[in-house]
């Protein structure tokens, strides 16, 4: 899903309404924000799901898709 930004209100409104999700995959740019996002996201998701970063290898994931680069970069467990 889009979160239309960094703001966490999308995501926690979503979370709220579909309580069986267990797994969050985050996946926001590789940049001072969309890393201090996740940082953020991390600390605000309930402590039931298990939350993972996947974090592009360049910038963001459409630099990614037009270098026809199709890795991830790592895993974060939050």
């Amino acid at each position: 899903m889009s979160l239309s930004g960094v703001s966490e209100r999308v995501l926690m409104q979503y979370l709220a309404n579909h309580k069986n999700i267990r797994k969050i995959y985050l996946c926001l740019d590789n940049d001072t924000a969309g890393n201090a996002a996740c940082e953020n996201f991390a600390e605000k998701i309930p402590n039931d799901k298990v939350v993972m970063r996947l974090r592009p290898v360049k910038k963001d994931w459409n630099e990614c898709l037009t270098a026809g680069i199709i890795c991830f970069g790592f895993f974060n467990n939050f």
